[in-house]
């Protein structure tokens, strides 16, 4: 299955659905279910009209958001470049340190309108930092997807 999910993407990777890291525009079938990797920093109003299209027909789901730390606390100081997921797109600030506070502020409210929506659908959300081993998301949704199971059936 992996081999197959790597072959899939590799031959996307031009495509604008890969490129854009938004869960792509499909129709799940009823009763369904997804799991969402991704850093979910795309505007909130395009990824709740995109996930509540996925959650319909009552699909249900989990958001794994992936995040560097250096992506949570803007840990520079100084003149620093940043540059675009594109390679491309590059932005110089002067004092990095000075937009520290506004940048945690923002992700924050980001994040709380992540997890709002999440919430209204149904689904989990969750957090993993890319310095701790995949394994602890994985994990974590694997004892997820068995809980309905374990408190329907008997042990």
């Amino acid at each position: 299955a992996i081999s197959k999910l790597a072959e899939a993407l590799s031959s996307e990777v031009e495509a604008n659905i890969v490129a854009s890291g938004m869960p792509p525009p499909v129709a799940l079938p009823r009763f369904a279910g997804t799991i969402l990797f991704s850093d979910f920093l795309e505007p909130i109003d395009a990824l709740t009209d995109r996930i509540g299209q996925l959650a319909a027909n009552n699909v249900s789901g989990h958001l794994v958001q992936i995040l560097d730390p250096a992506e949570e606390t803007l840990p520079y100081e100084g003149r620093t470049e940043f540059l675009g997921p594109d390679g491309h797109t590059r932005w110089i600030a002067d004092r990095a340190e000075s937009m520290r506070d506004t940048y945690i502020k923002r992700l924050n409210n980001h994040r709380e309108a992540l997890k709002d929506m999440a919430h209204r659908l149904g689904w989990s959300f969750m957090i993993h930092h890319t310095d701790r081993p995949a394994s602890e998301p994985l994990l974590n949704l694997i004892m997820r997807l068995q809980a309905p199971v374990r408190t329907g059936g008997t042990s």
